[in-house]
């Protein structure tokens, strides 16, 4: 079986990111870019589409290019590959997951830092005297 080294693979696929013809405008490319800051890459889910190399994210990657050619808003996208990775392939989730993910640790917090204040305000408030 004939095996394709990963180097000429992401070649492959870079240049056909670059066919005559096909050619992103500045609108398209910050959008392309936005788009894969909001990915995490879909072979380890582990680093951020925008950065990684492997052969699955170069596919992905051109794949958010032609969508965007093709004249699909960024939601269109985002919901393409919710479906087809599930919602871990997003960077940070939304709706109630997001709710979870920063604000309950923020109230956590929150409530600890009273609590402190609460115990230390205790222990130094003066003791009562006591009755005779």
């Amino acid at each position: 079986m004939l095996r394709i080294p990963a180097i000429l693979l992401m070649l492959l696929l870079l240049g056909a990111l670059l066919l005559p013809g096909q050619e992103l405008n500045t609108t398209q490319q910050a959008q392309v870019a936005r788009l894969e800051h909001q990915f995490m890459s879909p072979c380890c889910y582990g680093e951020q589409l925008y950065g990684h190399l492997s052969p699955q994210a170069l596919e992905m990657k051109q794949q958010i290019s032609q969508m965007v050619l093709e004249g699909r808003n960024e939601r269109e996208i985002i919901d393409h590959f919710k479906s087809k990775f599930g919602a871990r392939i997003l960077v940070e989730p939304e709706g109630a997951q997001w709710w979870v993910m920063n604000v309950v640790p923020l109230l956590l917090l929150l409530l600890g830092f009273l609590a402190t204040v609460w115990v230390i305000r205790k222990w130094y408030r003066p003791a009562a005297p006591k009755a005779a």
